[in-house]
């Protein structure tokens, strides 16, 4: 008898997928005694991959995690960063008035821990307004 465990089947789906067998992938899914994260991953993944859209039980179509990078530091903003905030600062016109328009900052959790998320938000926004004048 062959033993195979979660790591084994999971390449195995992600294998199938990427060589295009859509039934194998979801036969040896199917078959799994044992699925972890890495298997579903590998499901999602390659369902998504042939354009098939994630729905939730109310039928709603949803997205998979986009991940965000920071505007400080511009590196990835990690999912399990709790701390992490994205801000959104509102244009204004001339006369003080809301245009409708904004402009977003994601900032780690790294960078607010280290009590710099002021003066980032303070030396981006700067450099935006900079950018909207020249426009």
């Amino acid at each position: 008898m062959v033993f195979r465990d979660v790591f084994t089947w999971s390449s195995m789906v992600d294998g199938y997928w990427k060589n295009g067998m859509v039934l194998e992938a979801r036969q040896a899914f199917e078959a799994m005694s044992v699925k972890n994260v890495v298997s579903w991953a590998a499901m999602i993944q390659g369902l998504t991959l042939l354009g098939h859209k994630m729905q939730n039980e109310e039928g709603q179509l949803v997205d998979l995690y986009i991940p965000r990078k920071c505007s400080a530091t511009n590196r990835l903003i990690a999912a399990k960063d709790h701390a992490a905030v994205q801000i959104n600062i509102g244009h204004l016109d001339e006369h003080g008035v809301y245009t409708r328009n904004f402009t977003t900052f994601a900032l780690s959790g790294f960078v607010r821990a280290q009590g710099d998320a002021d003066s980032a938000v303070d030396r981006l926004w700067q450099k935006k307004k900079s950018e909207i004048r020249q426009q």
